[in-house]
């Protein structure tokens, strides 16, 4: 909950986008992706708001 009791509605904002690793990392198959350590580093991900995720440089079609 916020400051003033509202809920708030948490989302997974990706600070480099999946599309982007893929991408460098050339990867194709699900067996490379699993072997992409960049990929599932917890550490490209943090939690934000609604409002705030949707003011990033990567929320949705602007991860393109």
């Amino acid at each position: 909950r916020s400051g003033n009791g509202e809920v708030v509605r948490l989302e997974v904002d990706h600070v480099k986008s999946f599309r982007k690793i893929v991408e460098q990392y050339s990867i194709k198959t699900f067996n490379q992706a699993l072997a992409c350590k960049e990929l599932w580093d917890i550490n490209n991900g943090r939690t934000l708001c609604i409002n705030c995720h949707k003011k990033t440089e990567n929320y949705g079609w602007r991860a393109l």
